[in-house]
């Protein structure tokens, strides 16, 4: 009988451990460091930045960083013509903020697993945090806001 038992319960245990590991959750975490250096690959649109960065010695990828928080105005054809102004101008920004940067970094780059390509984080240059940049230049504003409330007023 206690054979038995233990030949049930090992499966059971074996299942809720990897039920509550988080390699099983779709969670986002830091794979890299905090502060990772990188280089500019392209910028994709004003919140999607496309960079190179060495993730361990002698080993390079590039990722895509949608900086997170931030929600920038939008130069599509539903947009506005105010909004689509906003849009080009912001794109404008991050494009010369990073073509003179000397710094750039990813920070707090978070993903759901470390093969993805795709990352959320920021941009920080000599200058400082390329989202806090964007939002005090009045070209982008917190995730907070309503997506529906109008860019310009």
């Amino acid at each position: 009988m206690n054979l038995n038992v233990k030949k049930l319960a090992q499966p059971v245990i074996i299942v809720g451990l990897l039920l509550g590991s988080p390699l099983t959750t779709a969670e986002a975490y830091t794979p890299f460091a905090e502060n990772l250096p990188a280089r500019l690959v392209a910028v994709k649109s004003a919140s999607v930045i496309s960079v190179e960065a060495q993730t361990w010695p002698g080993f390079t990828r590039t990722f895509d960083i949608s900086l997170a928080g931030i929600e920038v105005p939008q130069d599509t054809p539903a947009a506005g013509p105010c909004e689509r102004k906003l849009a080009k101008q912001a794109l404008a920004f991050v494009q010369d903020s990073l073509a003179n940067a000397e710094v750039i970094e990813i920070k707090g780059m978070k993903m759901e697993n470390s093969a993805q390509q795709n990352a959320e984080g920021d941009i920080g240059t000599s200058q400082g945090s390329l989202s806090q940049a964007l939002v005090s230049k009045g070209l982008a504003r917190p995730d907070s806001i309503d997506s529906a409330k109008s860019w310009c007023e």
